[in-house]
C-alpha cells in the first residue's frame, strides 16, 4: 500500500563535471559538517571513511565491492 513516504532523498547539483581536487574538496567540506557525500566515478567510489575508534577521517577511493583502493586524503 503506497504510503507517500520518501525512501530516499538527494540533492542533485549542476551538470559540472568536477575535477579529482574538486571532488575531494567536496568531500572534505560535507566531511566537516557530517554530511554523507558520495561521488560515483569511472576508477570507482569516492567517500569519507571515519574510524570512530581512533577518531580520525580519510576521503578514500573504493571499488565496486566498497574496498579501498587508494587513500586520497587524510582528514
Amino acid at each position: 500500500m503506497p504510503t507517500g513516504t520518501p525512501l530516499f532523498i538527494t540533492v542533485y547539483d549542476s551538470p559540472v563535471l568536477y575535477d579529482e581536487a574538486k571532488l575531494i574538496e567536496l568531500m572534505e567540506e560535507g566531511a566537516k559538517s557530517d554530511r554523507i557525500l558520495i561521488a560515483e566515478t569511472a576508477a570507482g567510489t569516492i567517500r569519507v571513511d571515519r574510524d570512530y575508534t581512533a577518531k580520525t577521517s580519510k576521503i578514500v577511493l573504493t571499488d565496486k565491492d566498497g574496498n579501498v583502493i587508494k587513500v586520497l586524503k587524510n582528514l
